[in-house]
């Protein structure tokens, strides 16, 4: 499973988690120490090779270097994909804590986006100091990040804010961003709050195309992908397991009549059709081969 699968299950999360925040619906803990453990494990494996790549790239020889900063490409572009995705849970678990809903939810993914800010750093310091890195992989990596940091903040955006969104967002980007104009750049996330469907479209534009197509942690991502999605409820996903609209979501948890207030509705009274552990495994095998 490629670590791009990951910022589309990002957005497939952010689009489902008000729902079951306005429900008072909390993950399953099987699949919250699931997601801790895989990514832990994932964390030991970006370390152990990124401070190989560092030592490596210490000895002399050009040609050397540039066949050491092609193997290590795939694991920095992995710690950046898989960003957003951190985030939106750590984001979701403040918000758990701070209504009561659940208390140890939040310490576990906050746990694993501290570990994942902490290989961030590595990797940006690799691509500022790395000895030999090519100056074309360099901008590559700068672009990549920048966009995905528009693309976390986006989904961000879309979900029910805590007190302390700042410390998840990474803010207003100043001057040209993403090849468009500044003004362009100034409105980009606002512009793509309103669907979920923009964001994959927009992902699919701007980020897809700067993607290296070798995989790492194949085994350690689809890990964490299942983790996810049994942390959703079965009622977020159509019969095939495709990510429902946030309208008919609506409808199917509280009925036509009430369906137009769902969006901004503050109301925390339990959602009747979701459950706070999945009752269909079926729903969770077709989602996950969504995502696969």
């Amino acid at each position: 499973m490629h670590a791009y699968d990951l910022v589309r299950l990002a957005n497939c999360f952010a689009h489902g988690a008000p729902a079951h925040l306005r429900s008072g619906v909390v993950p399953h803990s099987a699949s919250v120490h699931s997601y801790w453990l895989s990514s832990r494990f994932r964390h030991e494996d970006w370390s152990a090779r990124l401070a190989a790549h560092r030592t490596a790239i210490s000895r002399p020889g050009s040609s050397l270097r540039a066949r050491l900063w092609h193997e290590i490409l795939p694991v920095i572009q992995e710690v950046l994909l898989s960003e957003p995705l951190v985030r939106c849970l750590a984001y979701h678990g403040r918000s758990l804590e701070e209504r009561g809903l659940d208390a140890e939810f939040s310490p576990l993914v906050h746990s694993v986006m501290n570990a994942h800010v902490e290989a961030r750093h590595r990797c940006l310091h690799l691509i500022v100091f790395g000895a030999g890195i090519p100056s074309e992989m360099a901008a590559h990596l700068n672009l990549l990040r920048q966009r995905l940091e528009v693309f976390s903040d986006a989904l961000l955006s879309r979900m029910d804010a805590p007190h302390h969104v700042d410390v998840y967002r990474f803010g207003p980007r100043q001057g040209p961003v993403l090849g468009w104009r500044p003004e362009q750049a100034i409105r980009c996330a606002e512009g793509m709050r309103s669907s979920s469907a923009m964001l994959v479209l927009w992902a699919e534009a701007q980020i897809a195309p700067l993607l290296d197509g070798r995989i790492v942690g194949r085994r350690y991502n689809r890990q964490i992908a299942e983790s996810v999605l049994q942390m959703l409820s079965p009622a977020c996903f159509d019969s095939v397991g495709i990510p429902i609209s946030a309208r008919f979501a609506g409808i199917r948890f509280r009925g036509p009549d009430r369906a137009p207030g769902f969006e901004g509705s503050t109301d925390s009274s339990p959602l009747d059709l979701i459950q706070p552990r999945p009752s269909s495994q079926t729903s969770h095998a077709a989602a996950s081969r969504r995502w696969s």
